[in-house]
């Protein structure tokens, strides 16, 4: 009778797993039972808002603002100033897409770079997104035709004129295929770049309002057990976000951070679970049928300051995009996602912990905390700019269609180029902001302003305005950082090191008897056949502050230009460029000529002078510092 109790109790047990995770993604067993639900959805090409729910009492008590899809072949309207919209796609490339060919392989790539790969691109750019993010782009040889295909024009829909292209591994030399930011010059600036292993964080400005915002573009790890791979891989990309920070506040588009991609996991998983709650559980944790087990200190590391949310919430993830990617022999499912936030907004919903705090003993006052944060993290966020309307990736009602994605993609003779559908978003201004005048905008309330008033000793005050005025200092030096960087990167720089001690730079290596190996030039990079070094400091006397920024690196060209690693690569190491700048803004002539030495270092353009080159970017500089010095939250 036992026996006979227990193959019950595990027989429900497996009834019951089997039930709750064979969800959405990949059910090779269940294309029919699929097929009848999606075919009952609402029409994709309606407007929808409201959640999937059979009460109207409910539906009529919960109306959020309304949320226009665009169905599949349609593209996202123009925008105007304070809009934007953007894009994600994984285009599939042919290199990927031809594996297991033997030996036509090669021929088969070719081929496949001609004819189908052209259609994929050309699907993305159909959309008509200001900010165009790719996955899975070939780069070395193929660069040259990736730039001719931005560049088109598709149809009426101009191309896009600029672009950054990075590996999936930057330090792994023959990766070719990795990640592609493309946007319109005529709109947008980027003014900072940050590649690293599956991603890329850039920060861009809109040329007609000077407003800042930023996205991370990033394929995360496929293996369905890499669930570690893949938390990391994201958190990399949100803590580089983090140093992004608005110079200005006055435009809704200011502080916008965009996370989006192929995430290679669905909606449910624990990574969309990091970027809506800001935090990851530690321990061993589930996902989709595997498991990993995540220590306490990986996951304290991961946590983050914002409360994402999904483009395709879940008011009309069902109706809009429940199917992103779809794999022959495998099913279809939903791995490419689009999450944004605000770079402030947390701040108003977490109170400071202070000394009253304290006196309820340290575990008692984390977990106030902590459930602070995750009340933060339930409630209705409140931002100055809101999703307009989004990418429909499925239409119920073309049966056909929808038949043909569930049989596995890519099916050229249908119209779909690649195994992945383009997601998107049109992001406006809601109709309550006020500009400069909106809570997220505010770093804390009137109330938290006095809150630590009484009960704070005068030392603690004094620390924390010390604080604050360093931090200010520190903000400023890395817009010029981040300035600089994006300057140089679009200019053709490569091999960039930012803020790294000199012992984990590759170029150290078989370097004997370094002395200062805690040193950390701001950035390093390769311009050419030269190898420079830039240090950059913002206040203070600039003339004595770059005599000890010279001195301080002095040695380094000589111990350089012996090192191994750069004889290999046949370099020329040049002096140190020091960027000098005080607090107004002004500049001294000797930065002045190290400007104009990069800028010729760097030039693209033979017809135009490298010093006109200099002005225009220290003219950009410095109003940079002029909006940083006017901004409330930077001002010292």
């Amino acid at each position: 009778m036992n026996t006979l109790l227990r193959k019950i109790f595990f027989l429900f047990l497996v009834l019951f797993f089997q039930r709750n995770v064979n969800g959405l993604l990949f059910y090779p067993s269940r294309p029919k039972k699929e097929l009848d639900r999606l075919r009952s959805l609402p029409h994709a090409g309606k407007t929808f808002g409201l959640a999937l729910t059979s009460n109207p009492t409910a539906i009529e008590k919960e109306q959020p603002k309304t949320i226009g899809m665009i169905p599949p072949g349609e593209c996202f309207r123009n925008t105007i100033t304070g809009e934007l919209s953007v894009v994600s796609h994984n285009v599939l490339a042919p290199s990927y897409h031809c594996l297991g060919y033997g030996d036509d392989m090669d021929a088969k790539i070719e081929t496949d770079r001609q004819t189908r790969f052209p259609m994929s691109m050309e699907l993305a750019k159909g959309a008509n997104a200001d900010i165009l993010c790719l996955q899975e782009i070939e780069g070395g040889s193929q660069e040259t035709a990736l730039k001719k295909y931005l560049e088109k024009a598709c149809g009426r829909i101009p191309g896009y004129d600029s672009y950054l292209l990075t590996p999936l591994n930057p330090n792994r030399k023959g990766d070719t295929v990795g990640l592609c930011v493309a946007w319109r010059s005529s709109r947008h600036n980027m003014i900072s770049a940050d590649c690293f292993r599956r991603g890329m964080v850039l920060q861009f400005e809109e040329i007609e309002s000077g407003a800042t915002f930023c996205i991370g573009n990033v394929h995360l790890p496929a293996r369905p057990s890499a669930i570690e791979g893949r938390l990391k891989t994201l958190s990399t990309a949100i803590k580089k976000t983090e140093s992004c920070e608005p110079i200005r506040k006055v435009s809704p588009l200011d502080g916008l951070v965009l996370i989006t991609g192929d995430f290679n996991c669905d909606h449910n998983s624990v990574s969309a679970e990091l970027l809506k709650t800001g935090s990851t559980r530690h321990g061993t944790i589930r996902d989709r049928n595997y498991k990993a087990k995540i220590s306490k200190n990986t996951a304290f590391r991961m946590r983050h300051k914002y409360i994402f949310k999904d483009i395709y919430d879940e008011t009309i993830r069902e109706a809009a995009a429940p199917i992103t990617v779809s794999l022959t022999g495998r099913g279809p499912g939903c791995m490419d996602h689009m999450f944004f936030a605000l770079h402030d907004q947390y701040q108003t919903n977490i109170n400071p912990t202070t000394s009253t705090d304290l006196r309820m003993g340290r575990r008692k006052a984390r977990r106030l905390k902590a459930s602070q944060r995750m009340a933060a993290a339930n409630q209705e966020q409140i931002l100055p700019i809101v999703v307009d309307s989004v990418l429909a990736t499925v239409q119920p009602d073309q049966k056909d269609r929808l038949q043909t994605i569930i049989d596995g993609l890519p099916n050229v003779q249908e119209g779909f180029p690649s195994d992945h559908i383009p997601i998107g978003a049109l992001f406006v201004p809601d109709d309550t902001f006020k500009a400069g005048n909106h809570s997220c905008f505010d770093g804390i309330s009137d109330k938290d302003k006095h809150h630590n008033k009484n009960g704070v000793s005068a030392n603690a005050r004094k620390r924390r305005q010390s604080y604050t005025k360093s931090l200010v200092i520190r903000r400023r030096h890395d817009a010029i950082l981040h300035a600089v960087a994006g300057w140089l990167t679009t200019r053709g720089a490569k091999e960039i090191i930012r803020d790294q001690p000199l012992y984990k730079w590759k170029w150290m290596e078989g370097v004997q008897r370094l002395k200062g190996k805690q040193r950390a030039p701001d950035l390093c990079c390769v311009i050419g056949v030269s190898l420079i070094i830039i240090e950059i400091t913002v206040g203070g006397k600039p003339e004595v502050m770059r005599r000890e920024k010279i001195k301080k690196y002095k040695d380094l060209r000589k111990v350089l230009a012996d090192a191994p690693m750069i004889k290999e690569a046949n370099l020329s190491v040049l002096e140190t460029f020091a960027i000098v700048i005080d607090g107004e803004g002004n500049f001294p002539d000797a930065t002045f000529q190290d400007l104009n030495r990069l800028a010729k270092l760097s030039s693209t353009d033979l017809n135009k002078s490298s010093e006109i080159d200099a002005k225009l970017f220290r003219n950009r500089l410095h109003k940079l510092l002029i909006e940083a010095n006017g901004s409330g939250d930077l001002q010292s």
